[in-house]
């Protein structure tokens, strides 16, 4: 027999059996599938977020469910910011592991995902205080400015009670971006705090509001009041620094001034009077040397209460001698004055600036037709102490040749 027929034989007896073997297979009972190793936590997730297009790899989904690798791949995936993992981390939120809890919180707010309210709030009042401050850090990164969920606002609200500062600034900031009053008062309460850190973290805050909060401050001091709302929104004005907003500022004035005056019932405890008086002047001065004029026309020439006309000057002191020296010879230039302790007020500051061009204003403040002569004639006197003191120089006018 020869080779080729040889080949063929073994062709036609094979072939058959082969086909019969592949039909019973085929026919027959089914190999078991390969067991899958993922935890049921991990597998429940992924039927769940299935067609959903946030799937991670399985290689990166068998890391999570392992609790060797767990909080460090929930790290990893924050760092990488891949939002696939949005599903996964939020089912970690409640992990017993604290540190599993902690990434996969900070890793959500990293990743910006905007689903996990609901499962972030319910951290910020985890028994690890990590934990909370790492929920108030990423609610704040997932608030909206102009729709933030409700289940982010009621997270950061129950954070601004926390007794760590750092999570109430953490939430303040947040709650901050979207105007919430209770978020301002709080960032406001922690400006110049002993912590340098936690006070440029609350002046950030409020610098981020931006200037779409100044017409609504603006607004709020039209008709003020003495209370602790109207000394908040003038440290907020300070911190903005608008040119705009020197009317309110001054109009707060009026009020503080006006309630204490003439023996006037007072309206609220003069230490809260004294902060807003001071508030004021301090965001004044804030606006720079552009406001003089204003405060020149609106205050100092006005017929405002000397308590004004005080604060005033305070603000003109800031800006050094040349803004202090020329109003106050002004005025202790006139024959008349609606209040006769007006006259005191400019002798004094141009003591207190040290002006050494002061005497001829000072030798004319004694020729006014006051009442008390022998009261203003120490009150220069003392200016020209002052001013020798500061300048080391003798002015010509000398306590012993006064009139």
């Amino acid at each position: 027999m020869n080779r080729a027929r040889l080949v063929f034989i073994c062709a036609a007896v094979v072939l058959p059996v082969t086909g019969i073997v592949m039909v019973i297979v085929s026919n027959g009972r089914r190999p078991a599938p390969v067991e899958n190793p993922m935890p049921t936590v991990a597998g429940a997730v992924g039927q769940r977020t299935a067609g959903a297009g946030d799937q991670l790899p399985p290689a990166l989904v068998q890391k999570l469910s392992d609790l060797q690798t767990r909080a460090a791949t929930a790290r990893l995936l924050g760092e990488q910011k891949d939002r696939r993992a949005g599903s996964y981390l939020r089912t970690y939120c409640s992990d017993p592991d604290t540190t599993v809890r902690l990434n996969s919180i900070w890793a959500l707010g990293e990743i910006n995902d905007t689903r996990a309210g609901l499962e972030i709030s319910t951290r910020t009042s985890d028994p690890g205080p990590e934990v909370r401050l790492a929920a108030a850090v990423a609610l704040a990164k997932l608030i909206s400015a102009t729709d933030p969920a409700e289940s982010v606002i009621s997270g950061l609200t129950d954070s601004l009670k926390n007794e760590d500062v750092k999570i109430r600034l953490a939430a303040a900031q947040g709650l901050a971006k979207c105007n919430n009053e209770l978020g301002l008062a709080v960032l406001v309460d922690l400006l110049g705090h002993a912590d340098p850190v936690i006070g440029k973290g609350a002046e950030d805050g409020l610098r981020g509001v931006g200037e779409a909060l100044i017409p609504t401050l603006i607004k709020a001091l039209e008709k003020p009041r003495v209370d602790e709302a109207t000394l908040r929104n003038v440290r907020l004005l300070a911190l903005l620094k608008k040119k705009d907003s020197a009317p309110a500022l001054l109009g707060v004035m009026r009020v503080v001034c006006a309630d204490a005056r003439q023996g006037a019932k007072p309206q609220a405890a003069p230490a809260l009077q004294v902060s807003i008086r001071q508030a004021c002047v301090e965001a004044l001065i804030a606006l720079g040397p552009e406001i003089i004029p204003i405060l020149d026309e609106q205050v100092i020439r006005d017929r405002c209460p000397l308590g004004v006309k005080s604060a005033g000057a305070d603000v003109l002191k800031a800006f050094g001698s040349a803004a202090v020296a020329p109003i106050a010879k002004r005025i202790i230039a006139r024959e008349i004055f609606p209040e006769e302790r007006e006259l005191k007020l400019w002798i004094d500051n141009l003591g207190e600036i040290g002006d050494p061009e002061a005497a001829p204003a000072l030798r004319s403040a004694l020729t006014k037709p006051v009442d008390d002569k022998e009261f203003y004639r120490r009150s220069v006197e003392e200016a020209v102490r002052k001013i020798e003191a500061k300048t080391g120089r003798k002015l010509p006018l000398l306590p012993a040749a006064l009139p």
